[in-house]
């Protein structure tokens, strides 16, 4: 079976196999399309994530040496 597509002033007789193959091809790029936009949120959120990582072994360090810095070395409270 043959498919016709009319254009100005010719006309395109495409099979229905061809048409499969379009299809197939068109659903492959949109298929790939979103693996990509998968990968790239996956990646961005594993980024996010480690900063917020960074900043709480950071905020954990501050708190330690804060706690440290009102101490002496006999155990003696020093003020700050």
């Amino acid at each position: 079976m043959q498919v016709g597509h009319l254009r100005k002033h010719s006309v395109d007789i495409l099979t229905l196999q061809q048409l499969g193959v379009i299809a197939v091809e068109q659903l492959e790029a949109v298929v790939f399309q979103h693996i990509h936009a998968v990968v790239v949120i996956v990646g961005i959120t594993a980024e996010v994530c480690v900063q917020l990582l960074h900043a709480l072994r950071n905020a954990v360090v501050a708190q330690a040496d804060l706690r440290c810095a009102g101490l002496q070395c006999d155990g003696s409270i020093q003020p700050l």
